[in-house]
């Protein structure tokens, strides 16, 4: 056996144990008291999976909280299992996280709704940078632009569709409080970064409705349509574009084409 042979066998053993069979190993790699082959492989199989379970605690640490250290790496370990990590970047491991937890749900049943809240503000704090700017940008357009002017967003900005309100279990996790009970409704959370720091907030139908409207690229007008059923359609319309220019969300103000 060639040193490439014995660098992917020895890979496989580290990273899928189960695959690689003892006879393999043992033909390949000498034992040293008191350890076989096998043993000595899996000290490096154990230190690549406790490797795998930090990089997902740091990008899921209120799921880690949820379910504790024991409980954390059973599931870094079992979701690894199910989607290795497919090359060097291991920031993009738990992509999948909350796809799994959403197959294998927990015993609260809002942990996958957890992690996809963990996951926007991981991938928030990695998005490319965006000055964004304020709203005299709108205003520079002149009062009859103004309502065919569209949005370009900063690109750390999402917005999550989730099955649960998620937002009291998150706050009290942050806090190390005992999380209250699964809230099973359908919540909608913005989450984008602001100079250093990653912000999320809980949106209206109406207020996700409109944010959706102008990421899609329609006009100002078509935009405050979302408001169209509220009490006080204008006033809503008004206080919503102020916080999108307020929180930093609005990267650039368009001109009617």
């Amino acid at each position: 056996m060639n040193l490439g042979d014995l660098q992917d066998l020895l890979a496989r053993a580290i990273v899928a144990p189960e695959g690689v069979a003892r006879p393999e190993l043992e033909a390949a790699i000498d034992a040293r008291a008191p350890l076989d082959a096998r043993a000595r492989a899996e000290i490096y199989a154990g230190m690549y999976r406790f490797r795998l379970a930090d990089a997902l605690h740091a990008d899921f640490p209120r799921v880690a909280r949820l379910v504790g250290d024991d409980g954390f790496f059973e599931l870094a370990c079992a979701y690894a299992r199910e989607h290795p990590s497919p090359s060097s970047d291991i920031g993009r491991f738990g992509r999948h996280l909350a796809d799994f937890l959403a197959e294998h749900p927990g015993p609260r049943g809002d942990e996958a709704d957890l992690a996809r809240l963990d996951w926007a503000r991981t991938e928030a704090l990695t998005a490319p940078d965006a000055e964004p700017v304020g709203q005299e940008a709108l205003g520079r357009l002149g009062e009859e632009a103004i309502p065919g002017a569209s949005f370009r967003f900063v690109p750390s900005l999402s917005v999550l569709e989730l099955g649960h309100d998620v937002m009291p279990a998150w706050r009290a996790l942050e806090n190390e409080e005992e999380p209250p009970p699964p809230d099973r409704r359908t919540a909608r959370v913005a989450v984008w970064r602001k100079g250093f720091d990653v912000l999320h907030a809980s949106l209206t139908e109406a207020e996700a409705e409109a944010l959706g409207r102008a990421r899609a690229g329609l006009t100002l007008a078509e935009v405050c349509e979302a408001f169209a059923e509220a009490d006080d359609a204008q006033g809503e319309a008004f206080r919503t574009l102020g916080a999108w220019f307020g929180d930093g969300w609005v990267a650039a103000v368009d001109a009617p084409g």
